[in-house]
């Protein structure tokens, strides 16, 4: 199966753009006001490279930014999916991704005025954290909004944090991050704790994932917690939080253009679509 975050990030928000708003009493489609989603990294010169490229593309994925690195393999991901529970872990081999280096035209694309210029810039840790630095700093140069997912989590130092609009984390990365311990049995009072310590830092929105709990959200004049209305049917947990990530960032763009933004509202819409993935198996197949 193809997946990758990146990947599922870009699969998850192009489809979430093709539906209909629930927060614009006009029914607006996303595709109504020109949102386009861009893939930017690297594959290896074999043939699982050149078979997501083609998938992505199919799916409606400018691919145009996924350069390929001939003397690179593609990443890969070995996922393990507990029969009982659904959750599910990996082992990845980051691959050409770890190699990739942004090209002057993505560089360009952040400073530019014109229509090229990204709404929103996202991040995942797949590739290197002098890469990520390099975009978010740009991004905050041109006052391009960035959004980080810190997965897979590794120690980030607190610059990183500085103008970041959003930051989207689990449990166990926010926990590490944040050096907050959450206990076996997580509060409110944990995750607001954790939450602050990155809006101290400079980050402007922050949203805890919690599983089967829902998602946790907090801003410096706003949190709550999004509950899930009812009982999920786990079969494969696989990409549901790359699921959250895009749909959450296509209504952020799509709300803001509309001058309607509601970061409640976002969370809640990223909160079932997330839960849509996880009665499927896979990533891609998987998102709604």
């Amino acid at each position: 199966m193809h997946g990758g975050k990146g990947a599922n990030t870009a699969v998850a928000a192009h489809r979430f753009c093709l539906q209909e708003s629930e927060t614009d009493s006009n029914g607006t489609l996303s595709a109504d006001i020109d949102i386009q989603v861009a893939l930017h990294g690297a594959v290896g010169g074999d043939e699982y490279g050149r078979l997501l490229k083609e998938e992505l593309a199919d799916a409606g994925i400018d691919v145009s930014g996924v350069d390929t690195l001939p003397s690179s393999t593609s990443g890969i991901c070995c996922v393990l999916v507990d029969a009982k529970t659904g959750e599910s872990s990996n082992i990845a081999y980051q691959g050409a991704n770890i190699n990739w280096q942004p090209s002057d035209a993505l560089m360009d694309r952040q400073s530019s005025k014109g229509p090229d210029r990204p709404d929103l810039v996202i991040l995942h840790l797949d590739t290197s954290l002098e890469v990520v630095r390099k975009i978010l700093k740009t991004a905050a140069e041109f006052k391009i909004d960035a959004l980080l997912n810190p997965s897979p989590v590794t120690d980030l130092g607190t610059e990183i944090y500085h103008n970041l609009t959003h930051l989207i984390l689990n449990e166990p990365e926010a926990m590490r991050l944040s050096r907050v311990d959450f206990g076996k049995f997580p509060t409110k009072a944990a995750w607001q704790k954790a939450g602050m310590y990155f809006i101290e830092l400079g980050v402007m929105h922050v949203v805890i994932t919690l599983g089967a709990k829902g998602a946790y959200y907090i801003t410096a004049h706003e949190s709550g917690l999004v509950s899930l209305a009812e009982k999920i049917n786990v079969i494969d947990s696989t990409g549901a939080g790359d699921t959250f990530t895009g749909t959450y960032a296509v209504e952020y763009v799509r709300t803001k253009r509309l001058g309607i933004w509601n970061m409640a509202t976002a969370v809640e819409r990223a909160c079932k679509a997330a839960t849509a993935t996880v009665g499927k198996l896979g990533a891609h197949d998987s998102d709604p």
